[in-house]
């Protein structure tokens, strides 16, 4: 295990979810959509280093889709013999002993809701009684937890109550990163304890995953609710979401990188377009968008957004070589 003490931490997951590695099980390929290249993926990515090292002072952790992969499996080393419940379909491949909880939590609310399904607010309840049904008919009933990263545990938490009153104990969690708040919680509730392959000191300003700062991203943001729309999502750049409080983005780069991030979103529909040779809507996203309709061009969506900012998105991204 690698522990961080300082600065901000990113997780990278877009090259994976865009080809089909999330818990929607959305496959852009499958859906008429050609994904750009992993270099052009990259390109953005030097893009998103070089911002938000000049925003936190160069004190930046960036983790590769490997290195997630690899703290995840390192964790899970000595789980062997019980059953996998995972909550995280990205860097967590699963086999023949796992099964997927699929589990978001609600903005504001502590409620737990389905990212396939967020307007069935009984699914999540649902999933545990029958996967805890299936566990005990096969007289095992005592599971571990597996998700992407643990904050504060709170939703876990919620987890660990829910299959208990299902007769299913929680014995252990595993994740690719924790804070050390996290760790320190589980690892003395649990007789498993809380395992990951990297930890986050309490001078770690935050972690954030790189599919919350792109729009159309399959899992990215946060889950709202809207009165007349249901659950919508929303990133975590304006004018769809919070920066701030969602990103731990200061203040005072709050335009600065929100602007960064739909230039950053533009570029990638827009190859996302010329590869597809045509042009893509909301109707061919994964999940419906705060302030969005099924016929807008998402590119149209994102230039709109430059409004609040500049009137052009010229910034040159460089080609793919």
């Amino acid at each position: 295990m690698i522990k961080i003490n300082e600065g901000i931490v990113f997780s990278n997951d877009i090259f994976r979810i865009l080809n089909g590695k999330n818990a929607l099980d959305f496959d852009y390929t499958k859906n008429g959509l050609i994904v750009p290249k992993e270099c052009q993926i990259e390109v953005l990515r030097e893009d998103f280093k070089k911002d938000t090292n000049k925003i936190f002072d160069n004190k930046v952790v960036i983790f590769s889709e490997k290195d997630m992969q690899n703290f995840m499996y390192d964790s899970l080393e000595d789980s062997l013999g019980y059953p996998i419940v995972s909550l995280d379909k990205i860097y967590f491949e699963g086999d023949n002993d796992s099964i997927f909880l699929d589990c978001t939590r609600l903005d504001k609310s502590k409620e737990l809701v389905s990212r396939k399904n967020p307007n069935d607010l009984k699914s999540v309840d649902n999933q545990i009684k029958n996967i805890s049904q299936k566990l005990t008919e096969e007289k095992r009933n005592e599971i571990i937890l597996v998700d992407d990263v643990v904050f504060s545990g709170n939703v876990l938490n919620n987890l660990i109550k829910k299959f208990k009153e299902n007769g299913v104990d929680v014995k252990g969690i595993r994740a690719s990163i924790s804070t050390e708040a996290g760790y320190k919680y589980f690892n003395k509730i649990l007789e498993k304890g809380l395992k990951c392959g990297c930890l986050l000191g309490e001078n770690v300003i935050d972690q954030i995953c790189e599919r919350d700062f792109y729009f159309g991203i399959a899992q990215s943001g946060i889950s709202v609710a809207n009165e007349t729309k249901g659950i919508l999502k929303s990133p975590y750049f304006r004018p769809f979401g919070d920066a701030v409080n969602r990103a731990s983005i200061p203040r005072k780069y709050e335009d600065y990188f929100s602007k960064s991030c739909l230039m950053r979103s533009i570029f990638l529909w827009k190859c996302i377009e010329d590869n597809s040779g045509r042009k893509v809507t909301m109707s061919d996203m994964p999940e419906k968008i705060i302030n969005t309709n099924n016929d807008d061009r998402v590119i149209n969506i994102l230039k709109k957004g430059l409004i609040y900012y500049e009137k052009n998105a010229n910034r040159d991204y460089g080609e793919c070589r």
